[in-house]
């Protein structure tokens, strides 16, 4: 998987939430904002002997800008770009792998210590056929880039042998991840209003195209791992906004989504990987192994906005 570059995706979408809200002939608003965003983005991979999944958890903290152009009073388009720098995660990394050689049991088990970081740029697009002075009904489409990386570090391992566990710390960095998704929705949307001190939107969405690349890199066995799925999900927003003063107003924002898609994975040895001893591992590749990976995130935010 190409690594692409944060300011390629950021700096164009920059521009345009600056300048979007300026050009609109029926005015806009532009606004800071933070949100919290938890949960987790997990694999689960099918090899010969047996099943490997991997738990990332989603806690981050990011902050960015969000811009709307109302183009009339049924047209509205909406911009965002959050981002969170590299924080250091509440909860670990759980690797868990089963083997099924004859019943099917857990055989390894372990727990990484995590920084990681974030970067979300939505875009989407609402059209109100029904559109009333405090009610307007109407269908929404867009567009979600998501992307979450991780580096891991101090694992705590665990190994089921003679009927016992047995435990073990690893110390330093152990593995490196970057998952990205790529997410189309369509769905419907309410708006209720209260004159211009008060409104909520609530979008509801199918996202029937999901699109999703990882990278896994295991740096003490000199393993690289790439993935490449394809899937759907359900995305609910809600958002909320409130005028303080003249033409400011404060934002409430939260929503869920939940992705689930299938695909392969490719994994190549770069080194002598130090499990299997006597025999030299590097340039082997093991491919198109079965993999799925699932997205479930919730999001809570604030923030200040300007209407224009």
């Amino acid at each position: 998987m190409k690594k692409a570059s944060h300011i390629t995706h950021i700096i164009p979408l920059l521009l345009l939430l600056f300048s979007t809200p300026l050009l609109a002939d029926g005015g806009g608003r532009i606004e800071c904002m933070g949100l919290r965003i938890s949960g987790e983005t997990r694999y689960e991979l099918t090899i010969p002997a047996g099943q490997s999944a991997l738990e990332w958890p989603l806690e981050h903290y990011l902050v960015g800008l969000n811009a709307t152009v109302d183009m009339d009073d049924h047209l509205e388009a909406e911009l965002t770009c959050l981002i969170s720098p590299w924080q250091i995660s509440e909860s670990p990394l759980k690797d868990s792998d089963w083997l099924v050689d004859t019943h099917p049991r857990l055989r390894y088990y372990s727990e990484t210590d995590l920084d990681t970081r974030g970067l979300l740029l939505w875009a989407q697009v609402r059209f109100y056929p029904i559109a009333h002075e405090s009610l307007s009904l109407g269908i929404t489409g867009g567009y979600r880039f998501q992307e979450f990386s991780f580096m891991g570090y101090d694992a705590l391992q665990a190994e089921y042998t003679s009927g016992d566990w047995s435990g073990y710390v690893v110390g330093g960095e152990v593995i490196t991840y970057r998952v990205l998704y790529d997410l189309v929705q369509a769905g419907l949307s309410l708006r209720l209003r209260q004159g211009d001190a008060f409104h909520l939107t609530l979008d509801t969405s199918f996202i029937p195209l999901a699109r999703v690349r990882d990278a896994d890199n295991h740096l003490r066995r000199y393993k690289k791992l790439q993935g490449s799925c394809i899937g759907d999900g359900i995305a609910v927003d809600l958002a909320v906004r409130y005028r303080v003063y003249a033409r400011w107003h404060l934002l409430l924002t939260g929503g869920l989504t939940r992705v689930s898609t299938s695909g392969h994975q490719d994994q190549i040895w770069y080194g002598d990987d130090p499990i299997t001893p006597g025999t030299d591992d590097t340039g082997q590749a093991s491919l198109h192994l079965p993999l799925k990976v699932e997205l479930n995130a919730v999001h809570l935010g604030c923030g200040l906005g300007l209407q224009f």
